[in-house]
């Protein structure tokens, strides 16, 4: 694996522009955040002096700090230890284990910034030696750090803490890798296992350099949506909801993101005169500036919720697309911007163009509005990498 460096996520970009606006846009997020999170650093300290007095090692001890899938943490998993903000209190509280704040690393690397090659230099020697603190106090015999993305540098200082101890770090994947990828560091790239949708995936990484283990395991991620007790998506629908999907395109270029909107506009209008109704779920990274997108009906809400109620999605790059292709959705790609289009056929997602033609064919056959009707499987995800 490539040495960890903490800053380094946008050096392999091919367009220095987007590195330059990313860069930027990482940096403005991890300074309001840190700000945000000053504010409960006393409940911080009552967690952390509850923690040393409460705390007992495990023989083996399992490092969680990603949320995207909270069914994981119902699995049978030695020393459940739950490292994030101070709300994941909740997670230790509903799923058994321990709870740790790291909140004074987010704040170290939001305040400080990485602007200069001091900076940099000073953060990439402090974050991870306060990781490895926190980290050995849960330590046992071995360990495991399970995150969705090394590419940020709150992450990056615990995987570079676990090169000097026996913790192997687990990335699960959370987006779509891309053959024509803006950047050439993928996901995974620093951990030690992978867990990834399809072999073309695994290829990818692979041919990206990612030396690691990898696990392709598919039945996990076609059901990683659907809430508990969500066993069958419904399995016919008639003409009504459609999702369209918000890709975060501002952290890259407001250009982009303006012509993004821009054709979200014509379909929407197109939809809407032909009866349909349309809803625009937000990215994340939108929910401070959705008014921009105030021609459509934006809804904040739960994913499975959304992609279970919906008759089809449509979108340009979301993950989204990918779950709504695994379960028999039926999902659109936009092409105002390019496409991927070649990479999700070879992972065997049936994708399709976008245009308003074949989008009234598609949903107006029974056949396509026909779901998957076997019963979606627990997937589960430790057992097959031998960590149960």
């Amino acid at each position: 694996m490539k040495c960890v460096d903490l800053f380094s996520f946008t050096d392999s970009w091919k367009n220095r522009e987007f590195a330059s606006v990313l860069e930027g846009h990482i940096k403005r997020s991890y300074l309001i955040r840190s700000i945000a999170l000053l504010a409960f650093l006393p409940l911080d300290l009552i967690c952390i002096v509850c923690a040393l007095i409460g705390r007992r090692k495990h023989k083996k001890t399992t490092f969680f700090m990603t949320n995207k899938w909270p069914r994981l943490f119902a699995e049978k998993v030695p020393g459940k230890i739950f490292i994030g903000p101070i709300w994941w209190i909740f997670y230790s509280l509903r799923y058994g284990g321990s709870y740790y704040p790291a909140s004074v690393i987010y704040i170290l690397l939001g305040i400080i910034g990485w602007g200069s090659q001091k900076r940099r230099v000073f953060l990439n020697r402090v974050g991870p030696n306060i990781a490895k603190k926190i980290l050995f106090l849960y330590l046992g015999d071995e360990a495991m750090l399970v995150h969705h993305s090394d590419a940020l540098p709150y992450v990056r200082c615990f995987i570079k803490a676990c090169e000097d101890l026996p913790i192997q770090t687990c990335c699960i994947q959370h987006g779509i890798f891309h053959e024509d990828a803006l950047s050439d560091e993928v996901d995974g790239i620093f951990s030690d296992i992978n867990i990834v949708r399809s072999i073309h995936d695994k290829n990818l990484l692979q041919s990206k350099g990612v030396l690691s283990k990898i696990y392709v395991n598919e039945s996990f991620f076609i059901c990683s949506l659907l809430r508990e007790g969500n066993d069958r998506v419904p399995s016919k629908f008639t003409k009504g909801n459609i999702l369209l999907i918000g890709e975060g395109l501002h952290i890259f270029s407001e250009k982009m993101a303006n012509e993004y909107v821009e054709t979200l506009k014509k379909i929407e209008a197109d939809l809407s005169s032909a009866g349909y109704c349309v809803t625009y779920r937000p990215h994340p990274s939108e929910k401070f500036i959705y008014k921009k997108y105030k021609f459509l009906s934006a809804k904040f809400e739960n994913l499975a919720t959304a992609l279970v109620e919906c008759n089809a999605v449509i979108g340009y790059s979301s993950t989204l697309l990918v779950e709504a292709a695994s379960i028999g959705v039926p999902a659109f790609q936009v092409k105002c911007l390019g496409e991927y289009k070649k990479g999700l056929e070879r992972a065997g997602l049936d994708i399709k163009k976008y245009s308003f033609e074949k989008f009234s064919e598609a949903l107006s056959s029974s056949a396509e509005l026909k779901r998957n009707q076997t019963p979606l499987s627990r997937g589960t995800l430790f057992p097959d990498i031998g960590w149960d």
